[in-house]
């Protein structure tokens, strides 16, 4: 029988056993519906990860934005703007900037590097944030997020990335693994609102499917 070549099994063992603990966490910490209880271990917050922020800007030609969960959301999160020009469209949109202020472009792609409150995991997703000019002084940003990383002019930033968080002992999930319902009852007020089972993803990062548009009118 062909074993392994080089250190793949015991990256896919350390793999398969991180995945283990992350179903072990997310069926105990919701023991009924989506309704969680206290977390089984420290998660991750934006005052949890203090300079991480400042290092990803270091080696990586992106400005970092940290962006704490709203009353809807659930996990804090940095976005990663795969630029360097300023104003940009996550400063019009949080009112960093003068409403006003001119844009270079009318869409720009992020990087998310969402935390879990739940324990030391995190998970990458490409985001694209688009400006329309509603008239009469206004102006939409939509943030449009796909299904984990989909441009592959990003895979040198994923990589980077990827090191980066190994070396601060921040388990990084992928898009896949994160997208499988979750074990135990449902929640039926949860697939009414979004028409969808719960998954990973909801239990650990978000309670809105991972591809919700947002719009936000400024």
């Amino acid at each position: 029988m062909a074993g392994c070549g080089g250190g793949s099994c015991g990256i896919q063992a350390q793999r398969e056993e991180e995945r283990r603990r992350v179903l072990e966490i997310v069926s105990r910490a919701y023991p009924g519906a989506l309704e969680p209880v206290a977390p089984l271990e420290r998660g991750l917050d934006l005052d949890g990860v203090l300079g991480l922020g400042d290092k990803i800007g270091d080696v990586l030609p992106v400005r970092v934005f940290e962006h704490r969960a709203g009353p809807d959301g659930f996990g804090d999160s940095l976005y990663l703007f795969c630029g360097l020009h300023a104003p940009c469209l996550y400063e019009l949109r949080e009112g960093l900037c003068a409403r006003d202020a001119p844009m270079l472009r009318s869409a720009e792609t992020y990087l998310r590097v969402a935390l879990s409150p739940l324990g030391r995991f995190a998970t990458l997703q490409e985001s694209v944030l688009r400006l329309e000019d509603l008239g009469e002084g206004r102006r939409l940003v939509a943030e449009e997020p796909r299904a984990g990383v989909e441009n592959g002019d990003l895979r040198t930033m994923v990589t980077g990335l990827q090191g980066l968080l190994r070396r601060e002992r921040i388990v990084l999930l992928d898009a896949a693994f994160l997208f499988q319902a979750i074990a135990g009852p449902v929640d039926p007020a949860f697939e009414q609102r979004w028409a969808s089972p719960p998954t990973l993803w909801n239990a650990l990062f978000d309670p809105a499917p991972p591809t919700t548009t947002r719009e936000v009118v400024v």
